[in-house]
């Protein structure tokens, strides 16, 4: 039986997409344009399944930065939002979250990560961007910032996030070889009509 949260979510998306069909690119609070950017069927977030892991890859444009940057906050400040989104003009981001598929099974299987974080931290932090490739417009792009949010074992995931001064218009593939886990190959695809057909946001 389909609970009522989960059905006025899906009602909820569902407006959306036929504002959007019906009026082309739509103008969208910040609440709903997170909403668009996070649901899996709309094609920005995408999700890599291994036996033990899950990978989600979020394509994180300007406005979606500046979005989660500022949810939560009682009050905005649209001065303060559209200066931000300036610095963050030009920009495109990726998501990486890392997260044990079942969490933690047992106190020990814990203690055995707890035991290795350090290992993990220290790739992570230092060397993971080097197996992180991302290709767009027929040319692999060069980081301009990386940043490892370390859970340090509070929750079962961790997430990386990785930024292009690159403004994505054309297809663009990201591809993860995850040498602390050994998982090669983990990717995410997004077509020109994905990169050029996002919500516009509204401040």
């Amino acid at each position: 039986m389909i609970s009522m949260k989960k059905l006025n979510k899906s009602v909820s998306v569902l407006m959306l997409l036929i504002l959007l069909s019906c009026n082309g690119v739509k103008q969208l609070n910040m609440k709903d344009y997170l909403n668009y950017m996070e649901d899996a069927d709309n094609g920005y977030v995408q999700t890599v399944e291994t036996d033990k892991i899950n990978y989600s890859i979020q394509f994180a444009s300007p406005e979606y930065v500046l979005c989660k940057e500022l949810s939560g906050q009682s009050t905005s400040n649209d001065s303060f939002a559209k200066a931000r989104l300036n610095e963050l003009e030009g920009y495109s981001f990726f998501l990486i979250k890392i997260e044990l598929k079942d969490g933690y099974k047992s106190v020990l299987e814990k203690q055995q990560r707890d035991m290795d974080v350090s290992r993990m931290t220290a790739y992570y932090q230092n060397f993971a961007l080097n197996d992180i490739t991302v290709t767009a417009d027929g040319a692999e792009l060069v980081p301009q910032t990386y940043h490892f949010e370390d859970n340090y074992g509070v929750a079962p995931f961790n997430t990386i996030v990785v930024g292009y001064k690159h403004s994505l218009k054309d297809k663009a593939e990201l591809t993860f070889n995850d040498k602390y886990n050994n998982i090669p190959l983990i990717k995410a695809a997004y077509s020109k009509e994905l990169l050029t057909g996002m919500p516009k946001l509204k401040i």
